[in-house]
């Protein structure tokens, strides 16, 4: 069985089963709450404060917490305002049923008040002045002064006074005001001058003339909030004398005199001690048609027209130079001829090897040099040339421009004009059916002849000849001298084929004959031998 409720309800209902059987059960309903809940809303304070608002929702039921706002028991929620806000806030009981509630807080003020003083007089007077002061909002009351209305105090003042009043809004908030009274005034005028600047100056020089109580303003001349100086910028020197009135009309003269504005630039002139290249340090010397102030690293002279300083090394670089006003003028400084390295020298040979022709020497620097006495300079100065026609040892030193000095070794072993000293030799000089071979000699190392066997020394030529030959030669040592010589060779004599064949048969015959005699000896020896036994036997 079911059954649904829209309301809070409690009864007794009586169920029953198929055969007529019933029980009775309680049904109990009271969680069903659909009532907005009841909400008021309380202000710590209503009145203005500078201070900051509690504002508290009380409710007829249980509420549930909101972010933001603290639930102080189940019924109340708080909030602390710190500044004016109009806000609706929703806010819910335990069932979640809302009620809306209108927070409006207006009347917080943090804010000091905003006060104006008013004179009823400013000139100079005997009479009383009276003074009022005006507040953008409503004040408290003060003692000693005046409420006129709700924003406004006022206070007659009989003698000049310089006082501070503190000023309360309706909210506690204060804010001090200034009160200064001073054009009450029967004595006699005193005044003094002041200068911005008693020393040589390229600025304006502003005078001040102050006095001992208020003045009245003078055409040309800038009078102090105070009244008190009067103040007047002179652009250049000038001498006058300045009448002056207090704001009663007393009156004082005074001499205004200004000699010490300058504000013409030096004229500058930059001198170097040398002008071209130097291994040597340079002065550089600034000159002025003034009076110059110091500047750090530099001398200045007696008369303070020149600044020098000594420089070791090459630069650039623009230097600020002031006359004793503070004009300045920016002068370049351009140190560009120290050279305090040495050169660095390549030495160049026009040949590197044997050779019967003048060798030249070059010396190639890095930098220009200087002319040397027997040596050539080229256009650009950078080559030092000489022309050997001997070998040759020295040390030569060598100038930069700028006259710092290199020594080199001239070291020259390769030049040779003698021409080689030759021998010739045969191996055979008498008649001979052998091949001749012909050795030439020299006393230096020669080139290779074609034709010709050079030893491993170099020093020795050799060719064998099979046959009668003369030969013209011309030779060369490895610097290319030349030697002439004459290889003749004539003693040659070789047997023909037709010659061989003869003198083959005629050793035939002669062999032969020589055997038949040989033959016949020994025939003869056995016949004597045989004939001697038989002898020796009868």
């Amino acid at each position: 069985l079911e059954k649904t409720y829209s309301s809070n309800k409690t009864e007794t209902v009586k169920v029953y089963d198929e055969a007529g059987n019933f029980s009775e059960v309680l049904v109990e309903i009271n969680n069903i709450d659909k009532e907005k809940p009841i909400l008021k809303v309380n202000y710590s304070t209503q009145k203005i404060t500078n201070e900051d608002v509690s504002v508290t929702i009380i409710s007829n039921e249980k509420l549930q917490s909101k972010e933001g706002w603290n639930l102080l028991d189940e019924k109340t929620l708080e909030k602390t305002y710190s500044s004016n806000k109009t806000e609706t806030v929703k806010v819910y009981d335990e069932a979640g049923n809302f009620s809306e509630v209108l927070v409006e807080i207006n009347n917080i003020d943090k804010e000091k008040p905003i006060l104006k003083v008013n004179y009823s007089i400013q000139k100079m007077t005997n009479e009383d002045v009276k003074v009022t002061i005006t507040s953008n909002e409503k004040i408290q009351d003060k003692e000693g002064w005046n409420l006129l209305d709700e924003k406004t105090l006022e206070k007659t003042y009989s003698s000049n006074k310089k006082e501070t009043i503190k000023v309360f809004d309706l909210a506690g908030n204060a804010s001090e005001v200034l009160i200064e009274i001073n054009n009450i005034d029967k004595e006699k005028l005193v005044l003094d001058v002041d200068y911005s600047n008693l020393k040589i100056t390229n600025q304006n020089v502003v005078v001040t003339i102050k006095a001992n109580k208020n003045l009245q303003t003078i055409n040309g001349w800038q009078l102090s909030s105070d009244k008190k100086k009067l103040t007047k910028t002179y652009t250049t020197n000038k001498t006058e004398t300045i009448k002056v009135f207090d704001i009663a009309g007393n009156s004082s003269e005074i001499i205004v005199k200004i000699n010490n504005i300058d504000k013409q630039k030096p004229i500058i002139s930059v001198s170097y001690s040398a002008v071209k290249p130097t291994n040597q340090d340079i002065i550089v010397t600034l000159t002025s048609n003034e009076e110059l102030q110091a500047i750090n690293g530099w001398n200045l002279s007696n008369d303070r027209k020149k600044l020098t300083k000594t420089y070791t090394e090459n630069t650039i670089g623009n230097v600020l130079v002031s006359d004793l006003a503070g004009n300045t003028v920016s002068k370049t400084v351009y140190v560009k001829y120290i050279d305090k390295e040495k050169p660095i020298i390549k030495i160049k040979y026009s040949s590197a090897k044997l050779t019967n022709q003048d060798v030249v020497v070059t010396l190639i620097s890095n930098e220009e040099l200087q002319d040397k006495e027997g040596w050539k300079l080229s256009s650009d100065k950078k080559e030092l040339s000489k022309t050997y026609t001997e070998n040759y040892q020295e040390d030569i030193n060598v100038f930069d421009i700028a006259g710092n000095e290199v020594s080199n070794n001239i070291d020259i072993s390769i030049i040779d004009k003698i021409a080689p000293k030759l021998k010739i030799s045969y191996s055979e000089t008498e008649k001979t059916s052998e091949d001749v071979t012909v050795k030439i000699t020299s006393n230096e190392k020669l080139q290779t002849v074609n034709g010709w066997q050079l030893s491993s020394d170099k020093k020795e030529l050799t060719r064998t000849f099979e046959e009668n030959d003369v030969k013209n030669l011309e030779i060369r040592d490895l610097a290319g001298n030349i030697s002439k010589v004459k290889v003749e060779i004539s003693n040659i004599e070789k047997i023909k084929i037709n010659d061989k064949e003869e003198i083959s048969n005629s050793k035939g015959i002669f062999i032969l004959i020589f055997t038949i005699i040989v033959v016949t000896f020994f025939i003869f020896i056995l016949i004597k031998l045989k004939r001697d036994k038989k002898v020796e036997a009868n």
